[in-house]
């Protein structure tokens, strides 16, 4: 189990998390929530034990984390192969050469994804090199996997075919999932449980249950079910002023 309790800091006097209880269960795909500025990736760094929290306890038992960034192209090594970039964490770990070609192959099997790994990194598409950045998180058999805004960049079309496949992946690997996101759409059909924050200092203003029976993404974000769960999130998200 992972969890926050009581968390409060604050960055030169000025507050930005309150008071925020957190908690994400094995196996289960959770997401933050919230505008900019309210603290959601101060969170996860917290959690990380990047940052000290100013009160609080935090509860994290995992032991390998894969993270995949929101500026995916700054984090993928521009001089590499695709199939170099998604083992580099295993390779500065001297892990042989035949392991990490079995990994790749069996990771690529299990995901179903089909990736040119002998060509360069930067002849892919956004789309296949944000998927390159998921396989890396994946090489290491993360007990945590973290995902920071990772559709931010895509139009609208590539988000859905992404979305199907991180749904799809997440839940076949059973993985551990933490996700910042603002879009509501996809947190909504991603998640098991959505945490709406509010604007700086945050709090927690709803825990959504989101689990539930999910097809392909456009079936599921015009299913009644799914627009309950929206009206509900929108009722607790406060507007902002301009």
């Amino acid at each position: 189990m992972i969890s926050l309790e009581k968390i409060k800091k604050s960055f030169d006097n000025k507050k930005v998390i309150s008071n925020i209880d957190f908690a994400c269960e094995k196996g289960e795909f959770v997401t933050l929530f919230g505008p900019n500025g309210c603290g959601k990736s101060t969170l996860i760094n917290i959690l990380l034990d990047q940052t000290k929290a100013d009160g609080g306890k935090i509860t994290n038992h995992a032991q390998k984390i894969g993270y995949v960034f929101q500026n995916y192209r700054e984090s993928l090594l521009p001089w590499m192969s695709v199939k170099d970039n998604i083992l580099f964490p295993l390779k500065i770990k001297n892990i042989s050469l035949d392991e990490c070609e079995a990994k790749l192959k069996a990771l690529l099997k299990i995901t179903k994804l089909k990736l040119p790994t002998e060509t360069n990194i930067n002849n892919l598409s956004g789309g296949q090199a944000q998927l390159v950045t998921l396989l890396r998180a994946l090489i290491i058999e993360p007990d945590l996997l973290i995902l920071d805004e990772p559709f931010s960049s895509f139009d609208y079309n590539l988000k859905i075919t992404l979305a199907e496949k991180l749904y799809e992946i997440t839940r076949k690997l059973n993985l551990t999932t933490i996700m910042i996101n603002h879009s509501l759409d996809e947190s909504i059909y991603l998640s098991d449980k959505l945490y709406i924050l509010s604007p700086a200092p945050s709090i927690v203003k709803k825990v959504i249950d989101c689990k539930f029976t999910k097809s392909d993404y456009k079936a599921t974000i015009t299913s009644n079910k799914f627009l309950n769960i929206t009206k509900t999130a929108v009722q607790n998200i406060k507007t902002t002023e301009i």
